[in-house]
Parts: structure tokens; C-alpha cells; sequence
């Protein structure tokens, strides 16, 4: 009987121990940073109630076009640890992977407390990529304070039922939240949800443009335009040609009035329906183009530019609007070096030059060409100053770079990589998309795409101005500064 009294003691001293370091384990848990992520509802977009208790199936349809197997994802967001965890903590971001679904459209809700919905709404919206068969959001690096939580509002496409987290906190973990996941989702029985469903639907319609569709393409398309533009445009093509590669993209870069002018002819002398050809624009066409159909992409923030050398990095309208008039002649006499002022402008079709014209001058450029080498008015020699016009916005840069004493305008995207080249602030203020945004800087465009007439969803034209409103475009769009159309605070500007 000793022996087993000896085992029995020896068992209860085992679970003493386990105890304790279960106990230890827990506080030291709970002293870690931890975030935890629960999968609230997935489940096929529903309405309820029906004829004869049947349930209806819903159509995401968009002016026709019809995104298969619609489906609503909801998760919860949680700090459930003790610590307060900060954006910095984030060293990758949280991300939600949807394998076999596509990603319409995401966004946060139900943030708590008030401080967090706040913080939410200064920060950019959730970043969403489709690459074939695999959707994705990332959210935004967000501090959370212990218990704060939010929601993730996700509508999807297609069919599949796996949510796979990725990201990584320092000195903690991201954690699921067991718990039971909700399989059918009747929108009837919870009226906060039907408004979040019916918001994001919304959001999504409004952010994707007609006359498009989600599916891969094969075939030919060109596009044309907007020389700043081209750049941007021709990595998106790249990429879509990457997950579609049946597509063939060409992007030939020309002035915007050209090539809408180019497309608006082709597609009036096509017989077979819109031709697949797309035209840039930085700015939206005239109204004598009726039968074209604009999508706005991105916003152009334009900058005036000058030569390092001039000793000025800050315009008034007024000067400006003196200098393009011929007014001012030398920097000196607006308090600068003395070097004599140099215009370079665009040729008639630059979208950049109506947009100067309409918001800084006023009025056409007046002041003729006089300059085929941007350096002496060698056209005509009693011109006050020089001026030049250049085919694109590298050539403009260029001269620009090269003349001690030149000015011209650009988009802020292309200035970089010219070493002597400056944007001069405007009024006092610095061309950026953020003051575009408080109404305090006033030179800007979007960069529109047409086709003539409404594109069939099932070509390749349609599928790709689809893809620009995707994750993987945006992030290109914002990468070369092009803040997208899609991003909720740039649709004020992207339609007027």
C-alpha cells in the first residue's frame, strides 16, 4: 500500500506543479503583446424573408456586369492582451488572404472606443490585391490600446470558405479567436449589419466603373495618351499581363488631346462595335466627344517648375501669371538670380497646359513659341522672352534641368529624378495631395481613361479598366503619385 500512496502522492505533486506553471504560463501570457482576430460571419450574401419561406439569391450587378458568388466575410478585431500595442509594434502588416475568392470590396466599422474610429479614419483604407485565385486585404498599421477592437467589412466574389491571416507584432502574437463562425448570413435578422452590407456594396459600386469585368482576357489593346501618365500606366499593363497572359497591353505615350481625338475618329470609323483601343487623358475630354466614356483613375497633382539656379522656390499666382505674359524678364526682378527667364511649355494637345491655362493663367498661353532651343528666341528676336513647347513632360524636364534661368510645369510624380529642377510652392503652399485635399492648393488633374462607347464585359478593354480599380493598380497608382480615384478621399476631386 506504501508504493501506492508513494505514486499517488507523486501524481498530485505533478499536478501541483502543472498548475503552477500553468498559472506562471498564463500571467506571462498575458504580459505579452496580443492581438486576435475572430471570423464573425462567412457566408453567401442572402435575403430573407422570401415567397413561400425561400431564401433569394443576391446579384452584384453594375451596369450590367455581374461579379459571380457575391459573399460577405466579417471579422473582429481585437488588443486582448495586456499591453498597448503601437503602430510601430506592426514590423508586417495585418493581412486577410481569401483563397479561390476575389476581393471587391473592404472596410472598418464598429470601431471601439470612439478614440480608435478616429484613428481608423486617418489612416488610408484597407489595401486589397487579387492575384488569380487568391484575394487579399491588408489593413493599415493602427495603434490599439488595450481592448480596443474594430471590425472588417469584406465583400467577395467567388466560392471558397478559408481565411488565412498573415503579420507580425514584436514581443507578442496574432492570434484566432475560437468561436462559432456563422455559415449563412440572413440579413433580415440584424438590421446594423444589413447597413454595413448595403454601405460596402455601395462603396464598391461607386469605386468600380461601368462597363467592366472581373475575369481575365485574351486579345490586343492599345493605349494611348498622356505622356506623364504612360509610365504608370504601362507597369499596370505589365502586371495585368502577368496574371493574365493571354492579354497583350501596348501603351504608347502622346499628347491627351491627340490621342481622345485619335479615338473619338477610329471608333466613329470602326464597324465592328468600340475598337480596342483606350485613350489617356490628363484632364477630362470636351463635350464635343459625346460618344466617348470617361473613367477617372488618378489625381495629378501639377506642380510649377524651375531651374535650381534661379533663387526662387515660391510663386505667387500673380507672378506666375506675369511671367507666362511676359511681365517679369529677369529673376531679379522678382527677387531671384540674375539669370533672364526661359518659359518651356507643352504643345497644344498636353492635358498639363489646359490644366495650367484653366487654374493658374486664366486664359490660353499667349505668348507665341519663339524658341526652337529653348535657350535664345531664335524664331523671332524681339520676343521679350524665350518660350518653347515640348512634346512631353521628360522634354519639358529636361530643358528645364539644363537652363539656369527656365521655367516651366509638370506633374510632381515625374520631377524626382532631375537633379536641378525644383517645385516652387504656390501661393505658400507645397504641392501635395494632402492640401489638394484641405482646398489649399489649387493646381491639379485627373488622369481620365476613354473608350468609345461602353466596353462588352467580356473584352479585354473592359477586364483592364476593371483591374485599375484593384488592389495591385492602386498600389502602382500610389507608389508613382498618382493618389487612386478609388481611395474615398480623392473622389471629391476624381468627379467633378
Amino acid at each position: 500500500m506504501g508504493g501506492w500512496s508513494d505514486i499517488t502522492a507523486g501524481i498530485a505533486a505533478v499536478d501541483g506543479l502543472v498548475a503552477i506553471v500553468t498559472a506562471v504560463v498564463s500571467l506571462v501570457g498575458r504580459q505579452r503583446k496580443q492581438v486576435t482576430y475572430q471570423v464573425e460571419y462567412d457566408s453567401p450574401i442572402k435575403l430573407t424573408p422570401a415567397p413561400a419561406g425561400q431564401v433569394s439569391e443576391v446579384q452584384i450587378v453594375h451596369h450590367g456586369v455581374e461579379f459571380n458568388d457575391p459573399g460577405l466575410v466579417l471579422l473582429r478585431v481585437r488588443n486582448a492582451g495586456a499591453l498597448h500595442i503601437a503602430r510601430e509594434d506592426f514590423t508586417e502588416p495585418l493581412q486577410f488572404q481569401f483563397p479561390g475568392r476575389s476581393v471587391l470590396q473592404a472596410t472598418t466599422s464598429n470601431a471601439s472606443p470612439e478614440a480608435l474610429h478616429i484613428r481608423l479614419g486617418q489612416t488610408d483604407p484597407p489595401r486589397l490585391d487579387n492575384e488569380p485565385g487568391l484575394g487579399e486585404v491588408t489593413l493599415p498599421k493602427v495603434a490599439l490600446r488595450r481592448g480596443d477592437s474594430f471590425k472588417v467589412l469584406v465583400v467577395l466574389s467567388g466560392r471558397g470558405s478559408q481565411v488565412v491571416q498573415q503579420g507580425f507584432i514584436v514581443g507578442g502574437s496574432i492570434d484566432r479567436e475560437t468561436g462559432r463562425t456563422s455559415r449563412r448570413l440572413v440579413l433580415g435578422l440584424t438590421g446594423g449589419v444589413l447597413c454595413l452590407v448595403m454601405s460596402a456594396i455601395l462603396v464598391w459600386q461607386l469605386a468600380i466603373p461601368a462597363g467592366t469585368s472581373s475575369r481575365c482576357a485574351r486579345g490586343q489593346l492599345r493605349i494611348e495618351g498622356s505622356t506623364g501618365f504612360a509610365t504608370v500606366v504601362k507597369e499596370i499593363a505589365h502586371a495585368y499581363e502577368e496574371s493574365c497572359p493571354d492579354a497583350h497591353i501596348t501603351v504608347t505615350p502622346k499628347g491627351s488631346v491627340a490621342a481622345v481625338g485619335d479615338l473619338d475618329r477610329i471608333g466613329r470609323q470602326s464597324r465592328d462595335g468600340a475598337p480596342p483601343l483606350l485613350a489617356m487623358s490628363g484632364g477630362p475630354a470636351t463635350e464635343k466627344y459625346g460618344s466617348l466614356v470617361g473613367r477617372a483613375t488618378g489625381v495629378n497633382v501639377l506642380a510649377i517648375v524651375v531651374n535650381r539656379r534661379v533663387g526662387i522656390d515660391d510663386l505667387t499666382t500673380a507672378q506666375v501669371q506675369g511671367i507666362f505674359e511676359g511681365r517679369f524678364r529677369n529673376w531679379s526682378e522678382l527677387g531671384g538670380a540674375n539669370w533672364p527667364i526661359t518659359i518651356v511649355g507643352r504643345n497644344a494637345d498636353s492635358g498639363t497646359r489646359f490644366s495650367l491655362e484653366r487654374q493658374i493663367l486664366h486664359h490660353i498661353e499667349r505668348l507665341p513659341a519663339s524658341s526652337t532651343d529653348c535657350h535664345t528666341p531664335d524664331r523671332d528676336p524681339a520676343a521679350v522672352v524665350a518660350r518653347c513647347e515640348k512634346p512631353d513632360v521628360g522634354s519639358l524636364l529636361a530643358a528645364v534641368n539644363e537652363i539656369p534661368g527656365a521655367i516651366g510645369y509638370s506633374g510632381v510624380a515625374t520631377v524626382a529624378e532631375y537633379a536641378n529642377v525644383r517645385m516652387a510652392r504656390l501661393n505658400g503652399v507645397t504641392p501635395d495631395i494632402a492640401f489638394v485635399r484641405k482646398h489649399t492648393y489649387s493646381f491639379w488633374s485627373v488622369e481620365y481613361f476613354y473608350s468609345y462607347g461602353q466596353p462588352q464585359g467580356d473584352t479585354l478593354a473592359a477586364s483592364f479598366l476593371y483591374y485599375l480599380s484593384l488592389g495591385k493598380a492602386n498600389s502602382i497608382l500610389n507608389r508613382y503619385g498618382y493618389p487612386s480615384c478609388v481611395d474615398p478621399r480623392n473622389r471629391e476631386f476624381c468627379h467633378q
